[in-house]
């Protein structure tokens, strides 16, 4: 099961006030992944229940972020809205991954650390063991990890044991590892070609639940190409017709398209909207950030603005504007009680 915070019900996702527009799969090969991603009309519609933002009088200070590069882009399009509201207020927001986050929210050295993926038992043990109490973990945003391959790859789906033997160094059965396209079914020019992995490095989160999800912790192939930002990635597989990578539906673009997942021998998942909302995609996640929240007490009044901003209907058609999924009401709602008094 894919990691959703919190202990929300498939039912009560699907009969939540959220009306979500149905989005038609494509029948046709190849669509662009791009063309598969929230419109505008339909992002106006899905965060139309969420509670707008309650601007205060005042704020002043400086917000300090560190976190997953992921997450970030996401921290500094809502900054920069944030900061046009509060004139006083400043911001240090930096990627740098969320290892470096954590030991910086560890040392109180940042108000805030961006989340692409779960916090790790050792991660929260660690927390634990400085404070005597676990951290706050806030789901400000939904998202999925595509599979991607050049917009030309006729490949149709790929199975999660397909994706592994693809991806993994060490599988169960040695003799399924495909090396070229036409181990994975695909005829014409392209199947002689050797498959050509790329992944994002480990400074990601989206490598580390790859490897937990998809690998089942083994670790990455020897000639897997690593690479440091997603859109270096997808300029990879824009441009290599023998490539296949995986990163968040955010970095889409019309020179790939998403891969989608055989879950059973019938049916396949795609990363939309609608398929992150209902659990049926397997790679889907929720972007959190984690703070430093001692039971009983408050955050700073500036720390629980930039947050409710946000889980706003601002503050979420801001970032799906940019191609993320916006939480439902439910979940703005569960959000903000972790934040209260």
């Amino acid at each position: 099961m894919p990691y959703m915070a919190g202990s929300v019900s498939i039912i009560m996702l699907l009969t939540s006030t959220l009306v979500v527009q149905a989005q038609d799969l494509p029948t046709n090969q190849p669509q662009s992944a791009r063309s598969m991603v929230l419109d505008e009309k339909t992002i106006f519609e899905v965060t139309a229940p969420l509670s707008q933002y309650e601007e205060q009088s005042k704020l002043f200070g400086t917000l300090r972020s560190q976190g997953s590069a992921s997450t970030t882009i996401l921290v500094n399009r809502w900054a920069e809205e944030f900061t046009k509201l509060y004139p006083e207020v400043r911001t240090q927001i930096v990627g740098g991954g969320i290892v470096d986050g954590l030991t910086e929210l560890l040392e109180g050295k940042v108000d805030l650390v961006p989340m692409s993926r779960p916090l790790s038992e050792a991660e929260r043990a660690a927390f634990q063991g400085r404070f005597g109490y676990q951290p706050v973990e806030v789901p400000v945003a939904y998202d999925a990890v595509a599979v991607y391959v050049n917009l030309g790859n006729p490949l149709t789906d790929i199975s999660m044991s397909t994706l592994q033997a693809v991806f993994a160094r060490h599988v169960a059965t040695p003799s399924t590892i495909p090396e070229t396209w036409m181990d994975l079914g695909v005829r014409g020019q392209l199947s002689k070609k050797l498959i050509a992995r790329y992944a994002l490095s480990q400074s990601h989160g989206t490598h580390a639940l790859f490897r937990e999800q998809v690998l089942a912790g083994e670790d990455y192939r020897f000639d897997v190409t690593f690479e440091r930002v997603p859109g270096g990635l997808l300029n990879s597989l824009a441009a290599d017709p023998a490539s296949i990578g995986f990163a968040s539906v955010m970095f889409a673009n019309d020179a790939v398209r998403f891969l989608p997942i055989r879950i059973d021998g019938k049916t396949v998942s795609y990363p939309t909207y609608e398929q992150v909302l209902n659990r049926r995609y397997p790679l889907a996640r929720q972007l959190t950030l984690v703070m430093n929240k001692p039971p009983g007490k408050l955050l700073s009044a500036l720390t629980r603005e930039f947050i409710r901003f946000a889980l706003s209907r601002s503050g979420q058609r801001i970032i799906s504007l940019g191609g993320n999924y916006p939480i439902t009401r439910q979940m703005q709602t569960s959000s903000l009680e972790l934040i209260k008094d």
